[in-house]
């Protein structure tokens, strides 16, 4: 069975006509008639194209490989069926999952790229058949060529030197044609290796439309808790219509877009602002027309741990909450609370030192609240004293007495709660919370800890 055959096979299958199938690869009636007849093969955008339309590999369509068998109620041209296959983290994760079930145990990374090398050498061999096919057409013709010539030469003997002339020229005509048919063999061969760059892109690669890229934190309002970011993009390959838009996504906040000023060198640059976030994800989009390509540059770890102070804390100790009816409830508790604030400094602090990094973010005053529910039952005032100053640091001295100043790179807070017993009325749960206020003047709450009945 022939390809053209192939393909009629799988279009009756799906029910489809000519006319449907080429509506849907946006090619004329006539077009698949011909790859049915024979008359004609598919492009490799083509062959592509229908894999994804009958839900079957490149590699099954040039029948290089065994047709794998599909459950009935995902027909071909469904959503899932034609989707990219490079596209979307999750349909990727979908796939690499069945493939590792199929596989026995083999990891879903191993199996993808031994899918992908099939893949593509399936139609690397598709194309070397084509190319076999087309140099037995060519050695055919120089064989038709070279009868003509010797044709034309026993004429030329027959008729003397009248015809010699003639031959000169003939044979000068089919130099000509040898040079055109190595100057097709050329640009058959880039046109071969071009196609396999497109044949690995579809089949996963990455596309880089970015050679290089930078970015760099320019201001930070932790009152506001935002921060702005400097970043920059050299396109690959740049064209004078070419727009840019960067992309910022913080972990759980909606993504933050901005354009990108063209400056020298070709270099787009943009000031985005950003939520104060411990994970956001920068990309570029470059539009050129109607082709707009995108391009992930970096995720960003630890920006709002490295510019807002950090606050954790537990209780060392033993509690118990129960309920005596609807609308009642008790707590006890029996330790002590212990909070941990963790302050920050700018860039290169080193704790003990006489010149101490400037300091961004520490706590002035603070207090801990017991909730039951969402009511507080009891609060507790944090003594600071002796721990920071208004400038984030303290007093030290070392043995022999001498005054020096040291910046604290992690600050414990202890809160006694010795046979605490309290009254929940109808509430579930009891909750520690923190409320510290910082040098902006800000006021956090920060929950340490939570019984429940």
């Amino acid at each position: 069975m022939n390809i053209g055959e192939k393909i009629q096979q799988l279009r009756k299958k799906e029910g489809l006509s000519q006319e449907a199938l080429a509506e849907r690869l946006g090619l004329s009636r006539q077009a698949v008639s011909k790859w049915e007849s024979g008359t004609a093969i598919p492009s490799i955008d083509n062959l592509v194209e229908l894999s994804k339309i009958f839900g079957v590999t490149v590699g099954e369509l040039l029948q290089l490989e065994q047709a794998s068998p599909r459950s009935s109620d995902s027909p071909a041209g469904s959503e899932d069926s034609m989707a990219d296959p490079t596209s979307g983290a999750e349909g990727e994760n979908g796939k690499r999952a069945q493939k590792t079930e199929r596989s026995g145990g083999e990891t879903g990374e191993e199996q993808d790229a031994e899918d992908d090398t099939e893949a593509l050498d399936g139609v690397l061999s598709y194309l070397k058949e084509q190319e076999s096919l087309r140099k037995e057409r060519e050695k055919r013709g120089r064989m038709a060529t070279a009868a003509v010539a010797a044709a034309a030469a026993l004429c030329l003997i027959a008729g003397g030197v009248f015809l010699a002339g003639r031959m000169n020229l003939l044979n000068s005509r089919i130099g000509n044609m040898e040079g055109r048919i190595e100057a097709v063999n050329g640009n058959l061969t880039g046109q071969i290796n071009a196609v396999s760059e497109n044949v690995k892109e579809q089949l996963g690669e990455p596309v880089r439309i970015a050679a290089d890229y930078t970015w760099e934190l320019t201001a930070v309002d932790v009152n506001a808790m935002r921060a702005t970011l400097h970043v920059t993009a050299l396109p690959k390959a740049y064209k004078p219509d070419m727009t840019a838009v960067f992309t910022a996504a913080a972990r759980g906040e909606e993504p933050v877009t901005a354009p990108g000023t063209l400056s020298g060198e070709n270099l787009f640059s943009c000031d985005i602002e950003v939520p104060l976030n411990d994970e956001i994800r920068l990309s570029v989009g470059l539009t050129s027309g109607e082709i707009t390509e995108s391009q992930f540059l970096e995720t960003i770890f630890g920006l709002k741990r490295g510019n807002v102070m950090e606050i954790t804390g537990r209780l060392d100790g033993s509690s118990t909450v129960s309920s005596a009816g609807e609308g009642s409830g008790t707590a006890d508790i029996n330790g002590t609370f212990v909070i941990k604030v963790r302050p920050v400094y700018g860039a290169g602090s080193d704790g003990y030192d006489d010149q101490l990094s400037p300091p961004v973010n520490w706590p002035v005053k603070a207090k801990l609240v017991l909730y039951a529910g969402d009511r507080a039952v009891k609060r507790y005032p944090v003594d600071l004293s002796g721990m920071f100053d208004e400038h984030g640091i303290v007093p030290d001295e070392t043995e022999n007495g001498e005054a020096m100043i040291a910046q604290i790179d992690t600050a414990y807070f202890y809160v006694e709660a010795s046979n605490e017993h309290l009254q929940l009325k109808g509430a579930n749960s009891l909750r520690a919370v923190v409320e510290v206020t910082d040098n902006y003047g800000v006021t956090r709450e920060t929950e340490i800890w939570e019984k429940r009945r």
